[in-house]
């Protein structure tokens, strides 16, 4: 069974390779450089700062940007813009249960 397993997975490495010599998969790609660019993955700065205080047009401005990172960067944004919104209505629900017990 691990012999097909070796076959089979050899046969996708050989066919994900471009005649060019670059790879058509970037999983591939990833494997075989073991390396990442960074940023496609984890925690991404610039896309939470959009969602978090520019809100609905922040993720908007995520949505429009394309390089790399555009799938991180989207992610990041609608968390920050979640985050933004919960600790608002947080906020909001503090002023006004001290509004009304102080009256």
């Amino acid at each position: 069974m691990d012999k097909v397993k070796f076959k089979v997975a050899q046969k996708k490495l050989r066919n994900g390779i471009n005649p060019d010599g670059t790879f058509s998969n970037k999983k591939i790609e990833k494997a075989i450089s073991g390396q990442s660019k960074g940023g496609e993955s984890g925690f991404h700065f610039g896309g939470f700062a959009l969602g978090f205080f520019l809100g609905l047009i922040g993720i908007i401005v995520a949505y429009v940007i394309n390089d790399d990172y555009k799938k991180n960067r989207v992610k990041w944004a609608w968390l920050g813009f979640a985050i933004g919104v919960a600790l608002s209505l947080i906020l909001v629900l503090a002023v006004f249960n001290t509004a009304v017990n102080s009256i």
